[in-house]
């Protein structure tokens, strides 16, 4: 059985109170780090821009490192020491063979399931110059004509 974003222990909750802190993941009584059998859970949907993910330093979903790792908190001690090499190395030709056997051990342990794509659309007035495009949405700069 998968429990989909929002176990029993959060439905009961008031979603978006100050009792919960709008921090919808990490419900009281620390149900997020028991099985599915005892109120847990073990699926849940996030989305974020893809610069998060542009190398092994920035990727949080790329960490095993156990209880400190992104929420499913994935344990596999080559992946870690495969991105320690990569910070620690100092030319691309290694970064990039380095990277491609990070990429190779996650498919073999898969640390996390990417399931799927979206792009955000935005109109912005004519009258707006200064416009700075990029992955996320920057508010400055931004000047009316």
């Amino acid at each position: 059985m998968v429990r989909i974003l929002f176990p029993p222990v959060m439905s009961q909750q008031t979603f978006g109170s100050s009792q919960d802190d709008g921090g919808f993941l990490t419900p009281r009584g620390g149900t997020l780090l028991t099985g599915v059998d005892k109120g847990g859970w073990n699926v849940f949907g996030t989305g974020a821009v893809g610069s998060d993910g542009l190398d092994p330093t920035l990727n949080a979903w790329l960490r095993t490192n156990g209880e400190a790792a992104w929420f499913g908190w994935p344990s596999d001690d080559k992946i870690e020491a495969l991105r320690q090499q990569w910070i620690e190395a100092t030319d691309t030709p290694t970064r990039k063979e380095l990277a491609a056997a990070i990429q190779a051990r996650a498919f073999e342990v898969v640390p996390y399931i990417p399931t799927g794509q979206w792009a955000g659309k935005t109109a912005y007035r004519k009258n707006l110059k200064g416009l700075i495009l990029g992955p996320a949405l920057f508010q400055w700069n931004v000047e009316k004509v």
